[in-house]
């Protein structure tokens, strides 16, 4: 029988030595394209890690949204297009480095409370509000709650309504396979792979490193799930068909047309739901755009905040 080799345990200080060569690249990148790392405290006792491209003079401001179990790193690339606005973007409640309050119900309506105290705290009256996937349903529900608040409405392969299509992923789901968690790169580039059509190429130091950081928070990023979930599918209370007619502000929707984590049927349903809002398809990418196709995405996001004017 051939001896198979097992792999050999990273030593403690091999996995610091990967941590911050993961960090280092991070910071190379963020600097590249002219962002800033910041925090801010916001009542009663949570720290608010975000990015600001710090363009103080802009007269108007971006606020981009990652979805669920990512973080803000996810925008930079796409952010680096639109120096001319103040760009904002956070890491949300109990994500990245964003403080989680343990015996709070990490709700959509408890995310956007959140957003709202974070702008609060930055004097953030307006703003052209952006999101991706659970950031797409936290968006949305903004624009509807604060109406006033939100100048543009840009959903990218949200969440957050029935879609009359069942993805990749909710048939998975239904058969109680949750790819959202994992305990190895394989479950690693798993997710990689339902989420996107071709997944940046990464190194493997860094794929470790982005790993021990996920499992490290991956506790409480179940807890959160629980909270937007019943038996595995989105709570029908917090879902948004009923309510996507008090979304008054002009609203763009972006999809995948390859998109496994939530089927592009879905846009359609934002789409006959928001009065005026149009969407754009992009063939060849799945579930997040402004990874797989920053350029691409970000031009249709120009075009339409040009025809806004």
């Amino acid at each position: 029988m051939p001896l198979i080799a097992k792999p050999v345990p990273l030593t403690k200080l091999q996995q610091r030595l990967e941590d911050g060569a993961e960090k280092l690249m991070m910071t190379i990148v963020q600097k590249a394209v002219g962002l800033k790392l910041q925090q801010i405290k916001i009542p009663p006792d949570c720290t608010v890690h975000y990015f600001d491209n710090g363009n103080l003079r802009a007269q108007e401001t971006l606020v981009l949204l990652h979805g669920f179990g990512a973080n803000k790193n996810l925008w930079m690339h796409f952010a680096s297009f639109f120096k001319e606005y103040r760009v904002l973007i956070p890491d949300l409640a109990g994500h990245g480095q964003t403080s989680y309050r343990e015996g709070i119900a990490h709700t959509i309506g408890y995310h956007t409370q959140f957003v709202r105290q974070w702008l609060d705290a930055l004097q953030i009256s307006q703003a052209h509000f952006v999101g991706n996937s659970m950031g797409g349903w936290i968006a949305a529900q903004y624009a509807i709650s604060y109406p006033n608040s939100v100048i543009t409405l840009t959903i990218m392969d949200a969440a957050g309504v029935r879609s009359p299509v069942e993805s990749t992923v909710s048939k998975l789901m239904a058969k109680g396979e949750n790819v959202f968690f994992f305990e190895d790169e394989a479950g690693y580039d798993r997710l990689a792979n339902l989420a996107m059509v071709s997944p940046p190429a990464l190194p493997k130091i860094i794929k470790r490193a982005q790993l021990r950081a996920f499992l490290t928070i991956q506790p409480r990023l179940r807890r959160m799930f629980t909270d937007i979930t019943e038996n595995n599918t989105f709570a029908e209370s917090q879902l948004l068909d009923h309510d996507l007619d008090k979304i008054k502000a002009p609203t763009l929707i972006v999809w995948g047309a390859s998109d496994q984590v939530t089927d592009v049927a879905a846009s359609g349903v934002f789409l006959q739901g928001i009065s005026g809002s149009r969407r754009v398809i992009l063939e060849n990418v799945g579930h997040v755009p402004m990874v797989e196709k920053a350029a691409d995405t970000a031009k249709a996001y120009r075009n339409f905040l040009e025809s806004c004017r």
